[in-house]
């Protein structure tokens, strides 16, 4: 048995169109310049860091991307369109991004962080 830690792999994505369009939107936003205005409206609508569902009804995402917003489509419609093993790796992706935000960022919003 190796010693190496266990890494899930990667199943391909099938609707790689419609994943690239929300994939980009999540990276813009959560590029540093741009991670607290984010984390600041999750705040403001009492939003938990972790659901990404209640983001996309909420069209958190549709208001803070202009790309995402002039598509012709909200974050949700684009997500429904997306196969249910796309639709974990966004989520999976999101999760993670949410996660890798600056400590410093994390700390002032630990409010949208806790789980409670």
């Amino acid at each position: 048995m190796s010693g190496a830690p266990y890494e899930q792999p990667q199943m391909p994505i099938q609707a790689a169109q419609v994943y690239e369009v929300l994939f980009s939107a999540l990276g813009r936003l959560f590029a540093p310049e741009n991670a607290e205005r984010l984390l600041r409206k999750l705040e403001n609508r009492g939003l938990k860091a972790r659901n990404f569902e209640q983001l996309l009804a909420t069209k958190v995402l549709d208001q803070l991307d202009e790309r995402l917003a002039g598509s012709g489509k909200t974050a949700g419609q684009w997500y429904a369109e997306l196969p249910v093993p796309d639709q974990g790796q966004l989520r999976e992706f999101y999760l993670t991004a949410v996660e890798a935000v600056d400590p410093g960022l994390r700390e002032k919003y630990a409010k949208i962080y806790r789980n409670y």
